[in-house]
């Protein structure tokens, strides 16, 4: 068992009682994974089994949502729907992509340094590298956007907010401030910040994100904690 695999093995102990996880075993070989509504539902997709050639994984675009690919599978993954643009996600790599119903978007960078997990890591400890979150993506997320104003006061998204993928804050600020999630919303946000100050993204409790100053970030809130899932960019 190499590297990879045992810091993906602890992983998933780690997520499996925190968010929706799914595991595709190839068993060698390199056949079509079709996933099930069961594995659409989920958030986070282990891919195994020595697979001996490059394969697809297939979505459906009744499912739209995003996700995190992690490829321990010995291959490169593609990621595509029946139609439409595809993604790949190498071996060895961690990837964030969306399905926006239509195609699949890589939300991280698939070049350069890929973010792999070695020794006994967790998502706390362990970014995406390069992250592409750019204007053609941004505008197919549904968007909720919050401003300061002049001050600091911590901002609270209702119910209905939280349900947006993207949280656009503005404003100038006169000092960092306090985004404020809620424990039962587990999912993953892009935070946009654009203010002037600091954002620190947190739940009522446990540990939390800071997004800089006109940057943005995607982050993943477990009910308890605020996970960086990229870094500001």
């Amino acid at each position: 068992m190499n590297q990879f695999t045992r810091g993906k093995a602890r992983v998933g102990k780690i997520l499996a009682s925190q968010v929706n996880t799914a595991t595709i075993n190839l068993a060698g070989g390199h056949a079509d994974q079709t996933l099930t509504p069961e594995q659409l539902m989920t958030n986070i997709i282990f891919l195994t089994g020595a697979a001996d050639a490059g394969f697809n994984v297939i979505f459906n675009v009744a499912y739209p949502n995003t996700y995190v690919i992690i490829n321990g599978s010995g291959q490169t993954a593609t990621l595509k729907n029946a139609a439409g643009a595809t993604t790949t996600v190498a071996d060895g790599a961690i990837g964030m992509v969306q399905n926006t119903g239509v195609n699949m978007v890589a939300l991280t960078g698939q070049t350069g340094t890929q973010a792999t997990l070695t020794g006994v890591q967790t998502l706390t400890n362990k970014t995406l590298t390069a992250p592409v979150i750019n204007a053609a993506l941004y505008g197919s997320l549904a968007e909720v956007s919050k401003d300061i104003g002049a001050g600091h006061a911590d901002i609270t998204l209702s119910a209905t907010e939280r349900q947006a993928e993207v949280i656009k804050l503005t404003g100038a600020g006169n000092a960092g401030f306090n985004l404020i999630l809620n424990v039962d919303t587990k999912k993953m946000y892009l935070i946009d910040n654009q203010t002037g100050q600091a954002c620190t993204v947190k739940n009522a409790a446990g540990t939390t994100i800071v997004v800089a100053t006109t940057k943005r970030a995607i982050v993943w809130n477990d009910g308890t904690n605020i996970v960086r899932i990229t870094a500001d960019a």
